[in-house]
């Protein structure tokens, strides 16, 4: 065995051990095409680390196997995939830049209203989480807790009128993952976005 497998064998424990006791990774998987098959580049990140494993599934199947996820306990960040909210010993937030790019797809598409609403309460969020360090007063919390809200009763109206698909599903999303949407501005350690994962990832996309 040469110099470069050492080199792995000895990484991935210690790369391992170090996610196992981050407060916050940073998940991502792409699709690539390997003898004629699709496989999937899993990738786990934090500032110290990033662990990328091969696997011919998405889903749990392969987060069980790669093992960190499933006794985590700080808080996961991902791209709204439903297979990581099985997993309930740690807390998610995710991608809110994933989540401007839907919503702008939508309004352009749809010409409904809510989803620029929605567009400028994440924005002011985002501005007023860094503008401080801690946790926003409970007064804006609630206020932003209840604007959110607002917008989607008035998406369900507005989107009643023409039954969007893609309109309803984003909806359906932004109503059922509320706390994970909105869980930067509660908890200082949950960022935005999952920026760190898609960077680590970037190479692999552009091939």
């Amino acid at each position: 065995m040469g110099p470069l497998y050492y080199l792995v064998e000895t990484f991935e424990p210690q790369a391992r051990e170090v996610l196992r006791k981050a407060p916050v990774i940073h998940f991502d998987e792409i699709s690539l095409r390997s003898e004629g098959k699709t496989q999937w580049l899993h990738t786990l990140s934090t500032d110290q680390a990033t662990l990328q494993y091969v696997h011919e599934k998405r889903g749990t199947e392969a987060i069980n196997e790669i093992d960190i996820l499933p006794a985590f306990k700080g808080i996961a960040v991902h791209d709204c995939l439903a297979s990581y909210f099985v997993y309930d010993k740690c807390e998610h937030t995710v991608c809110n830049t994933h989540l401007l790019r839907d919503l702008k797809a939508v309004h352009e598409q749809t010409k409904q209203t809510w989803p620029q609403e929605m567009i400028e309460i994440l924005l002011l969020a985002k501005r007023q989480r860094e503008r401080q360090d801690e946790p926003l007063t409970p007064l804006a919390i609630v206020w932003m807790d209840d604007t959110y809200t607002a917008i989607l009763e008035k998406g369900y109206r507005e989107n009643a009128a023409m039954a969007n698909p893609d309109a309803e599903k984003l909806l359906n999303r932004l109503f059922k993952r509320q706390d994970s949407v909105f869980l930067f501005v509660e908890n200082p350690d949950a960022p935005f976005d999952n920026n760190l994962a898609e960077r680590n990832l970037r190479m692999e996309k552009v091939k």
